[in-house]
Formats: structure tokens, sequence, C-alpha cells
């Protein structure tokens, strides 16, 4: 009967957030963007590692540094203003720039230009994301129950688009070339602004809608984000534990290519495949999560993700075969989606309306503060060890931050007590 009556809860939870039209509409443009972004991440590797043989990885390593400087230099600005501005169309400002600024990318005949143009673009994506993050609430009418679900369909939708995008794109690649795959990004980019375009959503009318309030008021919003993230010990435990993942785990995205090239010998179409077994285990991941996550102690799901990433990206090191390269980057992109969703359910279940957009900029620093310690860690153990010893070093840091993080961030006196449930310190209102 119990077991029943929680089905029947889950199939109108389900229902509630497919029929919802606004979602759906942010879901397809999620979709159809997040498959250009897969063609742009093979081609934007790939391109720095071919056309400059000469300095072996430095360029990739370069355009890594210069894009988590953006994020550790202005996601606060950026989660500040958000809170003071139309989200929506702060959405849609950002998308058209990007497209705009894709487009350049063919164009650009020199190093400098191709960091600036992805220093540019994440500076875009760091309006974006806190923007639809933040919106996203709203989207699903305000309804708490839903958050959890919500955001895993969301998940789920950038994780069959990037699955499709990275299992095409390398050979996309290889067969129409660099500048194809950045002008199909930019169409994307387009897509995804017209269905948030088409969103119906009544936002309230923010106190810092004018540019001079958003200049006068930008410190104390800063500062009143970090005094919210200090002075609430779940959050801030949240976070610290979310630093020690980034800084164990945080440079496998710059590794990855530079294994599937060195370590295996193979090129951008090999690239699409490995990337693509990833993002096969996050779709799978992510529609398993969606209907059961929430049944479970969150905390204890996370550190056990945790855990077996550690795990995962040992094994990634460990062995000499592609074939199980792949099972190994399935097995990541499986647990993946815990640590994604959880960070935005938590946020969005602890943190007011108003808040929202300067607390996820704060997040997105904490862990490009940690990616960027992780990424100088990876640079200096490849002066010295070949990249699968180094991904046994950095599968090694995250097993660590799993087993001893909990404790040493004080998250471990949250197990059992979910993201929301029992928990005294839930404020945050204004």
């Amino acid at each position: 009967m119990g077991a029943t009556l929680m089905e029947e809860q889950e199939t109108r939870k389900i229902m509630a957030v497919l029929s919802n039209k606004n979602y759906l509409l942010l879901w397809l443009g999620q979709l159809v963007s997040s498959i250009g972004s897969s063609f742009n991440s093979i081609s934007l590797y790939f391109l720095l590692l071919q056309t400059a043989t000469s300095q072996g990885f430095l360029p990739l390593f370069g355009l890594f540094l210069v894009n988590a400087l953006v994020y550790l230099l202005f996601a606060p600005v950026t989660g500040a203003l958000v809170d003071s501005w139309n989200r929506r169309k702060t959405m849609i400002a950002a998308d058209l720039l990007r497209v705009i600024l894709v487009l350049c990318i063919p164009l650009a005949n020199s190093l400098w230009q191709i960091y600036l143009l992805s220093a540019l673009i994440s500076l875009a994506t760091l309006f974006f994301d806190p923007a639809r993050n933040s919106l996203l609430p709203r989207v699903l009418e305000s309804r708490k129950e839903l958050l959890f679900l919500g955001n895993s369909f969301m998940t789920t939708s950038v994780s069959i688009a990037e699955t499709i995008g990275f299992l095409a794109g390398g050979v996309f690649v290889v067969t129409y070339g660099f500048a194809a795959a950045f002008y199909l990004h930019a169409a994307t980019f387009l897509i995804s602004a017209l269905c948030i375009f088409r969103l119906k959503v009544d936002e309230p009318a923010w106190e810092g809608v004018k540019v001079g309030q958003v200049v006068s008021g930008f410190i104390a919003k800063v500062r009143g984000g970090l005094q919210l993230v200090w002075s609430l010990g779940k959050l801030r435990s949240f976070f610290s534990f979310y630093f020690l993942f980034a800084l164990a785990f945080g440079a496998g995205n710059f590794l990855f290519p530079i294994l599937v090239e060195e370590g295996y010998q193979l090129g951008a179409d090999a690239f699409g495949y490995f990337s693509g077994s990833m993002t096969l285990g996050y779709l799978v991941g992510s529609f398993l999560l969606g209907p059961v996550g929430d049944r479970f102690d969150q905390f204890r799901l996370l550190t056990g993700a945790v855990l077996v990433i550690g795990l995962s990206t040992i094994l990634l090191g460990a062995v000499s075969s592609f074939t199980w390269a792949l099972l190994a980057a399935f097995l990541i992109g499986l647990l993946n989606p815990v640590t994604a969703v959880f960070s935005r359910v938590f946020v969005q279940e602890e943190v007011a309306e108003e808040h929202l957009g300067r607390v996820f900029s704060l997040l997105s620093l904490v862990m490009q503060v940690g990616m960027l310690a992780s990424l100088a860690l990876a640079f200096g153990l490849l002066q010295l060890l070949a990249v699968r010893q180094v991904m046994l070093v950095l599968g090694g840091l995250t097993v660590l931050a799993a087993v001893v993080g909990p404790k040493l961030t004080r998250l471990a006196q949250y197990v059992g007590a979910g993201t929301n449930a029992g928990s005294t310190e839930n404020v945050i209102s204004g």
C-alpha cells in the first residue's frame, strides 16, 4: 500500500513537470545548446593540440587556465548582478552574445585571440547559468517537491545532448573541419535564445533593475552572499566539501583529451567516443536519479558518488586498453549527476529566491578555485609523470576527499538529515 502510494506521488510529480510548457521550453533550449557545446569542446581542444604541436599540451593548459581565471575573478560579480536583473532577459542576452563570440572563433589566427574569445564566452556563461538555476524554481511554480525531479530531467536533457554531440562530434570534426563545428554551436545558442524568449514566467520587480542601483549595491550584495554562506554551518560544510572534490578531480577535463591523444595515440574521433561514453553514463545516471534520488539520504549519496568517481579515475590510469578506458569513463559519467543535481537542489531548497544568483555564483567560484589548484597540480605532475600516472594521483586524491572530506568539512554531521529535513538553519530570506 505504501509503495503504491509512493509510486502514485512520483507519477503525479513527473506529470506536473512534463506538462509545464515553460519547463519544456527551457528543457528544449538546453538540450539543443548542449549538442553544440559538445561539438565546440572537441573542436577547440584538438584545434589547440594540433595547431601548436611544438608546445605539447601547453596551449590546452592555457585555455583551461584562462577560463578558470574568468570564473575566479567574475563569479561573485555576475551572481550579484543576476540577482538584480530580469533573469529571462539575462539568459537571452547571454545566448545572443555567445552566438557572436563563437562565430568569431574560426576567424582567430593566434592563441591569444582564441583565449580572449573563450574567456568572453565563459563570462557570458557565468551570467547564463546562475540565471537559469535561479529561474527554475519559478518555472516550476515554486513547488519545492518538484525541484529534485525538475533538476534531474534538466540534467538528463544535457546528458542526452552531450552523448549525441560527443559521439557524433568527433566524426563531424574529422569530416567537415573545425569551423563547421563552431558554426553549428553558434546556431544552437540562437535556438536556445528563441526558446527562452517564449517563456511566460512572471518575475518579481527586482530592487536593483536600474544600472545605477546595481552598481551602488554590488559590493553589499557580494558581501551579503559571502556572509550568508559563512554564517550557516550546513551551507559552509557543503561548499567546503565541493571545494575538496574540485581540488581532487577538477583537472579531469584538462587531462582527458591528453589521455586519449598521448596515452592511446588516438585523435578527435576517439575523444568523441570517450566523451560520449562519459555522457552516456551521465544520461543513465540522470535517468535513474530523477525518480528515486530523493528517497535516499542526499549526503551519503553525494560522498558515495565521489568515492566511485575516484575509483574509476584510478581505473583510467591503470588500464592500457581503450575499451576499459571507455568503461571507466562511463562509470565517471554515471555518478556525476549526483554531484551536479545535488548541488543545485541543495542551494534551491536552502536559499531564498532573492539570494539564489549570488549563492550559485559563489558555488561556481569555490569550484573554480579548486579546479584551478587541481589544474596547476596536474600541469606540474605532467612535467614529471606520464598522463596515466597523473590520473592515478588524481583518482587517489578523489577517493581521499570522499573518505576524509565529510569529517574534515563537518558534512558528516548532516548525514541522515537530507537536504532540508530537520534543518534549523534554513533561513535565508532577506
